[in-house]
């Protein structure tokens, strides 16, 4: 059987990759941005490319915080922090 290739779309520069390519942003249950890792976290996610680009763009907070749907202050998450 044929196995299909997820494909998610960057929300900095909206191109289109696999998902296992691609870093997902989530927020957590106590309200904190971060980087879901393996994939299986609960919640709303937002995917983001490892083109340094885009993890370095000062649109990041902005855009993640759309397409998170949330106020929640994420220019003082760690896991942002730490992907730049």
């Amino acid at each position: 059987m044929h196995s299909q290739l997820l494909y998610r779309k960057c929300i900095v520069c909206g191109v289109k990759k696999p998902r296992k390519n691609m870093y997902r942003l989530v927020i957590s249950n106590s309200e904190q941005c971060v980087v879901d890792r393996v994939g299986n976290l609960q919640g709303r996610g937002a995917y983001l490319c490892d083109d340094s680009k885009c993890k370095a763009s000062t649109q990041l907070v902005k855009r993640a915080k759309y397409a998170l749907r949330t106020h929640v202050e994420l220019e003082n998450s760690e896991d942002l922090k730490l992907l730049r």
